[in-house]
């Protein structure tokens, strides 16, 4: 479990600057709290505050040095390395601290606090620059998603006599295409016995080990953010870091991570008929083929699974992301068609440039910026294609799609080019719901089939999932014009 502290007293220990001897290293309080940034407030300055800026000679010899107090605009920018050791004798690393404020007293003592976007516990390493082979990561609602078996109750209701035992299942590890091996950890503890009883529990870890040598924010990148979009998508909900930790190789200890999105452990267990796409479908293989494909789609997964979550974001808002996010994903993961062929774009644009050869510059230079896309396909043929790769693993998402295609394309249209018009109002509200709802589960099932499970496999599941079909029984009531009693696709048409 990672070491946390109370904002009240916090660690005591002594920290010093990379590089420096730790002989110099002052005392001070390291508060790690779960959400907030790890804060140092030591007793002393460890850096300069204050900067020279001249220097007066008087008659008597002696010199008057003059200092300013350096701007708080060039403290933040510090990037330090700052090691330490608590009283209990652990060691700390703060990569990447800057001085985020001090204090000042009239007697001339002043005290300094440093800021860090994240700390590790258990070594002191090469800041920023470190390399990772092995990360092991809690993420909230993973217990859930794996619903793995082990524990088994054994009743004599005759004798009075209870049982309670765990066996730890086999979960068979897959192979990135890295050769990192992805695998479940399981972690048992126990409380009591007791003369009132105990407890028996086991916490489920997400490992991935003998990744290619990465720094802490690559690993968090494209290990870490994957994995939780993975199980946001899955269970419909935020899923947060719980605890992580990393290791440089086998020989190295596993060091804690702590930073501000850490977030507390779910307060209940998601029942698994309410679970889109558990481990049980996809197997640690899945797994793997999902952190192979998914780097290269960038940003766009953590939009389509921040939208799976209940947000405060306005509905405009939400419907911007997600627009814009599906033609994104249609450009990175669906095979591209062009509108003609390059030969004819290049005839096009040559005639083109002829016709408009006695125009202004400005108007020449947007006609042939806006030459540069003739083979690009259009937004609504895109949304087309989108509609027909998921038909079968996201059963009746677009209703009748031709109708469906006009709506989420006057969406995108009027947000993202009329918003002087203003925000919705009660008369678009539902219709703008419906069509929000639409594109979070097509692209959910987008992203899901990047696990390789079968199309059919998630057509069952979704079929079965409770959340979509309450979408699809709302939708029928809030767009009928799209979604008919029957839920059924309509031909698509090529008006695009």
């Amino acid at each position: 479990m990672a070491t946390t502290s109370d904002k009240s007293t916090g660690l005591r220990g002594r920290f010093w600057l990379q590089g420096s001897p730790e002989g110099e290293a002052i005392p001070g309080r390291l508060v790690l709290e779960t959400g907030s940034h790890p804060l140092l407030e030591l007793d002393e300055t460890l850096t300069p505050l204050m900067r020279e800026t001249g220097r007066t000679k008087l008659p008597d010899g002696e010199e008057v040095v003059t200092s300013t107090l350096i701007p708080a605009e060039e403290l933040v920018r510090q990037s330090l390395t700052i090691y330490g050791t608590l009283e209990t004798g652990e060691p700390v690393t703060l990569p990447s601290a800057f001085t985020a404020g001090w204090t000042e007293r009239g007697t001339g003592y002043r005290s300094q606090q440093l800021q860090a976007f994240y700390a590790l516990t258990g070594d002191h390493v090469d800041g920023t620059g470190a390399l990772f082979t092995r990360v092991r990561v809690r993420i909230r609602h993973l217990d859930a998603w794996a619903s793995l078996r082990g524990f088994t109750l054994t009743p004599d209701l005759a004798a009075g006599n209870l049982a309670l035992a765990f066996e730890k299942p086999d979960v068979t590890e897959a192979v990135l295409a890295s050769a990192a091996r992805v695998a479940i950890e399981q972690k048992t503890g126990w409380e009591g016995p007791d003369v009132s009883g105990g407890r028996l529990e086991r916490q489920v870890w997400l490992d991935v080990l003998d990744v290619p040598p990465a720094t802490y924010r690559d690993i968090e990148r494209t290990i870490v953010k994957p994995l939780m979009n993975l199980l946001a998508l899955s269970v419909s909900a935020e899923c947060p870091v719980i605890d992580m930790e990393v290791s440089a190789s086998l020989d190295h200890p596993w060091l804690t991570v702590h930073h501000a999105a850490m977030k507390p452990a779910a307060k209940a267990i998601i029942p698994l008929p309410q679970i889109l796409l558990p481990l049980s479908e996809v197997g640690l293989a899945g797994v793997a083929t999902w952190l192979d494909s998914v780097v290269r789609l960038g940003p766009l997964p953590s939009v389509v699974a921040r939208a799976a979550d209940t947000r405060d974001d306005p509905l405009e808002t939400q419907l911007l992301e997600l627009t814009t996010a599906a033609e994104g994903l249609h450009r990175l993961i669906l095979p591209q068609r062009k509108r003609m062929t390059d030969e004819q774009a290049r005839e096009a644009r040559g005639k083109a440039t002829e016709a408009i050869r006695g125009l202004l510059d400005d108007v020449r230079d947007a006609v042939q910026a806006a030459l540069g896309h003739l083979t690009d396909q259009s937004y609504p043929r895109r949304l087309l294609d989108l509609a027909e790769h998921v038909g079968q693993a996201v059963p009746g998402v677009t209703g009748d799609t031709a109708q469906w295609k006009k709506r989420v394309v006057s969406a995108r249209n009027g947000f993202a080019h009329g918003l002087e018009h203003g925000f919705l109002n009660q008369d678009n509200a539902e219709e703008s719901i419906a069509v929000l709802l639409s594109l979070q589960w097509l692209l959910t099932g987008l992203l899901l089939l990047q696990t390789g499970v079968d199309p059919d496999v998630l057509g069952r599941r979704f079929n079965e999932h409770e959340g979509y079909q309450l979408f699809l029984a709302q939708a029928r009531i809030w767009l009928p014009a799209v979604y008919d009693a029957s839920g059924s696709s309509q031909a698509h048409d090529d008006n695009s």
